[in-house]
């Protein structure tokens, strides 16, 4: 293939295709809707089926907010009994008691606690034997 150099774009249209256009494809069309004619006896089975549809999912839908209400209530219920027994931990060791970290430093805790009121009956019946010499 040669091109001249003086307008090179000249000799390259010998060597192009012939560009067809396509033919518009016909438009599409829709076909009417004709509303069917439902006799009584299909409107009134219809009728029962939708009812009976929507009753069903009322129970679901009710059978799902009982349970989250079960739940909810289960929920509450373990949240009152751990306040009740923080609030028994409490009273019983003369302390603010946090059991909202860790169940070993908990315990730590209380091993702590439990020595310090060992060493302060060994120091009161210290007390009370260096009194009574």
């Amino acid at each position: 293939m040669e091109i001249a150099s003086q307008n090179p774009y000249r000799h390259l249209t010998r060597y192009q295709r012939p560009v067809t256009i396509p033919e518009k494809p016909d438009p599409i069309t829709i076909p009417e809707y004709e509303k069917p004619e439902l006799s009584p006896e299909n409107r009134l089975k219809l009728r029962e089926r939708i009812e009976e549809s929507i009753d069903e999912k009322k129970e679901e839908l009710q059978a799902q907010k009982d349970a989250l209400r079960e739940l909810t209530v289960e929920y509450i219920g373990v949240q009152s009994k751990k306040t009740q027994w923080e609030i028994y931990m409490s009273v019983t060791t003369e302390s603010d008691i946090d059991t909202g970290g860790d169940g070993i430093e908990f315990i730590g805790t209380l091993r702590d606690i439990r020595k310090q009121n060992n060493l302060v009956k060994a120091y009161a019946a210290y007390h009370e034997k260096a009194s009574e010499a």
